[in-house]
């Protein structure tokens, strides 16, 4: 689970909601964003419109 501290360097907020963790994530492939290994991943909390844990979002590579 990516931490307060890691989310704000990640989304630029604590509490990411779904348009920027959707525009934060196109970017992923950019070799700018965690996890950097192969067989490794990432999620974090994405609020609603009311600043309310909503929904998990996960995302990393595959080992193969």
């Amino acid at each position: 689970m990516v931490e307060a501290e890691e989310a704000v360097e990640l989304f630029e907020t604590a509490q990411p909601g779904q348009p920027v963790v959707e525009q934060v994530l196109k970017r992923a492939g950019d070799g700018w964003f965690p996890p950097f290994d192969r067989g490794s991943g990432c999620c974090t909390t994405v609020d609603d419109a009311e600043v309310h844990p909503a929904e998990l979002c996960f995302w990393g590579f595959t080992r193969d």
